[in-house]
Parts: C-alpha cells; sequence; structure tokens
C-alpha cells in the first residue's frame, strides 16, 4: 500500500509511528519514547493539508479500510498505555510524599507540608 499515491501511505506511516510509540512506553525506554515521539510529529504533519483525491478503487478501499481500523487500535493502545504509566507515576509519587494522595471524595488532595503536620500536632 506504500507505493500508492492518495492517504494510504500516510496512514501507513502514522500506524507505524503509533505502534513504536505503545512499544516504547511497554518496554519503558526512554530513548525509544522520545525518538518514537519525532517519528510521530512527522507523521501528524503528513497527514494535515489533505487535498482531493481521485476515488479509490474498491480494493484499495478495501486495504485503506483495514489500515484505519488498524491504525485506530494503535492510537487506542497507546492511550491506554499512557493512561497507566500515568496512574503509575502518581500513584509512585504520592507514596514518596510528593505529591498529594486522594482525599475522601476521590479528588487530588494537596501534599501535606512539615508545617501542616506541626499545626497538627500543636
Amino acid at each position: 500500500m506504500t507505493s500508492e499515491p492518495g492517504p494510504g501511505p500516510a496512514v501507513v506511516r502514522l500506524r507505524t509511528a503509533l505502534q513504536a510509540t505503545a512499544d516504547a512506553l511497554v518496554s519503558a525506554r526512554l530513548d525509544a519514547l522520545l525518538s518514537s515521539e519525532a517519528e510521530l510529529a512527522a507523521a501528524v504533519s503528513s497527514l494535515a493539508p489533505v487535498t482531493p483525491h481521485p476515488p479509490l478503487d474498491p480494493e484499495t478501499k478495501a486495504r485503506l479500510s483495514v489500515e484505519l481500523r488498524e491504525t485506530w487500535r494503535a492510537l487506542r493502545r497507546c492511550q491506554r498505555l499512557g493512561a497507566g504509566l500515568n496512574d503509575f507515576v502518581r500513584a509512585s509519587l504520592a507514596a514518596q510524599g510528593r505529591i498529594g494522595a486522594y482525599d475522601r471524595s476521590g479528588q487530588d488532595a494537596p501534599p501535606a507540608t512539615r508545617n501542616a503536620e506541626l499545626n497538627a500536632r500543636g
């Protein structure tokens, strides 16, 4: 699909960049995540100016549809992995006392300061 004109190559590039981002999140490799960010930005910018294309033949349309579904799956994977990583980091920082935990309503509570602890003890 990457050799044909139209939106196909840009979608393939985006899917590939999203998969690389997800793989970097799974492996917890910051260098891989940073390098995938550059490719992801380039892939998104290649989609930016959408110009009209001639109608796609049914076979190309079907292949593009499959590619778009795979791209959507890769995006959802990145979202889930990113949210999980964010939750892990927040819980780790809360356990270290570097950010607040949750209050009774489930909202972020401000971190306790040493002065607040002293004031509470009297």
